[in-house]
């Protein structure tokens, strides 16, 4: 997204008036971003898993740009169906952000897009019920800047981007997308203040659906809403304490008082400037700058914020860091862009050939993830798809990248575009490595960003073997990256932590034994044997594979808070420990999880026999988090159906199955080095029964599951990696 907007600021004019301002011209004024935000997707995921969260997303796009082509097309210059297809672009920003650009578009009429899209009570948001009935609209915060907003900005720095070294391009979209963010981070202010006195002015005319809004409020607004409104040393934020506060500012009359409209406009302000102050917490001297202006003009704060500091333009390779290296499908992107920029040949013929080099340009740019050049969901699919239709084996490997929030927001977001970029250049390599190994045998392995941290890699036409390969490379990988270094917006609290992946794996050999493996573990396909049966047996691959990941980043996040909890009692050095544990409540299941964390690690610091009762707790921690996702699906609306049980019961048996298999092994392995006498020691014992113990607690596990019609577990040779 950024290239393409650089690379079509870079054809305007750069021309200075006689005071050194940048001319502001009338394209400048009709050449809009708009930054949509979907809201409550925590709530969506509760509701219906990550299926209805992503569905959310996939509506928030075509309600986006079906109000776009409905205002733009009701104007006569937009009739044409090629001149509509050029004046917008859509882009998924970041999580569930999306950006919008406008070109050529009137700032009456693009505003007029931003006020539709927006929430409203009497508009709703995002409707879901295609998706999933009885689930509410989401609420979309959208902002919108001009180009013009921008080079205003550029042109009232203290320093000019070519004084510092920068170019010019680049600071005006740096400039855009800091107004841009900020005016959003007050629109989702307002957003969450209007959702939440719409539940409990509810809950006034009706007392009965006062539970519901207190629920609302504990489980989506309770972190938002309690730093926005808890004053200075006064205590915590609970129900009780937000009705007396709504109620005091009037915000149950109907319609609201202005007392409340002016509330909820200067707390939106407010909690907007201490984000925008977390953002720019340090920088360069240019970026606090702008963070400035935009502070004074945007949110009327003049308080000066930041640490100055100097980073890299670009992240250089550093001690134990490697930088990002572009991917193959980058150098495939930037192939074709310039090639649609240099077709430009005379006459009818050098028209259609400067034609089909921008279409297949913009076909590639559809098909790949701007930001890394990865094939992205829609590729991921059709490729399971067709390796169905023509009876070949399917693998994929659903890979989740740990900690993006953390980069994201304490090390400034070219620390969380960095691990991307780390993460995608290690999938990219193995997938090409394995290609150039295997393809001779017909095997082809590709890798894709699906959204976010979410990441996968399938291997169509290979055996386990090569899986099994591809998962051990992927691991020494990810352990030779480095820390990520911090960026541009960094807190100065920031410290640096390595990559870490969750995996899911699924693999079949052929559609016809995928079907047979779903039947025997009770779950039924709704199309089989018509057009629409590869696409179900897709879904169910993928939901397979990330149904597996929450258990192993429930576990592998535990332990790895476990070890960082019993590092602060040996050594007294907090580090970011604390802050690493906030990431983590989702993962680790909130304040249950933080309770067992620190009895744990207690645990292990007063035992005289570590590794046995590491081995103890691993297996605990796998418990534990098997009771959790019970608790947690209980309550999920959509693990109401015997066959999300019954895909959570396949998932857990193979998940049992496979590390069951692999402390077998290890157990083996011990066995036989404590037979040889010259190796017999209290270490290796102790190892024994620590991996003895959690192998216990698993099997026990295993035996809970109750699958009508189960398998019998698969010989260890055949369990996948």
């Amino acid at each position: 997204m950024g290239r393409d907007l650089v690379s079509g600021m870079r054809d305007r004019s750069w021309e200075s008036d006689e005071s050194g301002q940048v001319k502001i011209t009338e394209e400048d004024e009709k050449d809009h971003l708009l930054l949509v935000n979907l809201g409550e997707l925590d709530r969506l995921n509760q509701a219906g898993g990550h299926a209805l969260g992503d569905a959310g997303l996939k509506l928030t796009v075509e309600q986006t740009e079906r109000v776009v082509r409905e205002i733009l097309s009701s104007l006569p210059e937009y009739k044409d169906e090629r001149r509509l297809a050029e004046a917008y672009d859509f882009y998924r920003y970041a999580g569930n952000d999306f950006a919008l650009n406008l070109r050529g578009v009137d700032q009456g009429v693009a505003e007029q897009i931003r006020t539709r899209l927006s929430y409203d009570v009497a508009r709703g948001g995002v409707d879901l019920s295609s998706a999933k009935t009885g689930v509410e609209s989401a609420p979309l915060s959208v902002s919108r800047v001009s180009r013009a907003d921008g080079l205003d900005l550029l042109n009232r720095l203290e320093t000019t981007p070519q004084e510092a070294g920068l170019d010019n391009q680049k600071v005006l979209l740096e400039a855009m997308f800091e107004k841009l963010q900020t005016l959003n981070d007050v629109a989702k202010n307002e957003t969450r203040l209007q959702r939440m006195s719409e539940k409990m002015r509810g809950a006034e005319a009706d007392p009965k659906t006062e539970a519901e809004a207190k629920q609302f409020f504990e489980q989506f607004m309770h972190k938002a809403l309690s730093s926005m409104l808890r004053e200075p040393g006064g205590s915590a934020l609970d129900y009780a304490k937000l009705k007396q506060v709504l109620q005091a500012k009037r915000a149950f009359d109907v319609p609201p008082a202005a007392e409340w409209t002016h509330f909820v406009s200067e707390r939106s302000l407010d909690q907007a400037f201490e984000s925008l102050k977390e953002r720019r917490a340090v920088g360069r001297d240019i970026e606090l700058n702008l963070a400035h202006l935009v502070a004074d003009e945007t949110l009327q704060r003049v308080e000066k914020f930041g640490v100055e500091v100097e980073f890299e333009a670009v992240p250089r390779s550093a001690g134990d860091f490697t930088a990002p290296l572009q991917t193959s499908g980058s150098a495939e992107l930037e192939r074709f862009a310039s090639s649609a920029k240099e077709a430009r040949a005379p006459g009818e013929l050098g028209e259609a050939q400067t034609e089909l080099a921008q279409v297949e340009s913009r076909l590639q740019a559809a098909r790949r993830d701007y930001k890394t050049g990865l094939y992205g969901r829609q590729v991921y699919f059709e490729t399971m798809e067709n390796a169905w239709e023509n009876k070949k084996s399917v693998a994929t490997i659903a890979v989740d990248m740990a900690f993006l929030k953390y980069f994201d927001k304490e090390g400034g977001a070219r620390a969380g575009d960095v691990g991307i970029g780390k993460t995608a250049e290690i999938l990219d390599t193995l997938a090409n490595l394995f290609t150039d190994m295997y393809g001779a045998q017909g095997v082809k392995v590709e890798a894709y960003r699906l959204g976010g941290d979410e990441f996968a890699i399938n291997v169509i036409g290979g055996d386990q073997d090569i899986v099994k390969q591809i998962l051990e490379q992927l691991r020494q990988a990810e352990s030779g990256v480095g820390p990520i270094p911090a960026g541009p917006g960094a807190k100065t609290t920031y410290q640096p932590e390595e990559l870490r992946f969750n995996y899911g794996v699924r693999q079949a050999p052929d559609a016809q034994a995928f079907k047979q493996e779903l039947k025997e573990a009770g779950i039924p396909l709704k199309h089989e044997g018509t057009e629409l049966e590869n696409n179900e047996l897709t879904d169910y691959l993928l939901k397979l594979a990330d149904t597996e990941i929450e258990i192993q980043k429930g576990c592998q996040r535990l332990i790895m808070l476990v070890e960082r909890a019993l590092k602060v009692k040996e050594t007294g050095e907090p580090g970011n420990f604390e802050t690493l544990l906030a990431y983590s409540q989702k993962a680790i299941f909130g304040q249950a999880g933080s309770e067992k964390v620190q009895a744990w690690s207690e645990r292990l610091a007063q035992s005289s026999e570590y590794e046995v009762t590491l081995g103890e707790v691993r297996g605990e921690v796998i418990k534990f988090v098997i009771d959790q996702l019970d608790q947690k699906n209980l309550k999920a609306e959509q693990f109401r159906t015997e066959l999300d049980k019954q895909i959570e019961d396949a998932v857990r048996h193979r998940f049992f199955e496979n590390r069951i298999g692999e402390l077998e092994g290890q157990i083996s392995l011990l066995e036989q080095l404590l037979r040889d006498k010259t190796s017999q020691n209290a270490k290796l014992a102790n190892e024994l029964r620590a991996t003895q113990a959690e192998m216990s607690a698993i099997v026990g596990l295993r035996e809970r599951i109750a699958r009508p019609g189960a398998a019998p577990p698969m010989p260890i040779s055949e369990r996948a990696a």
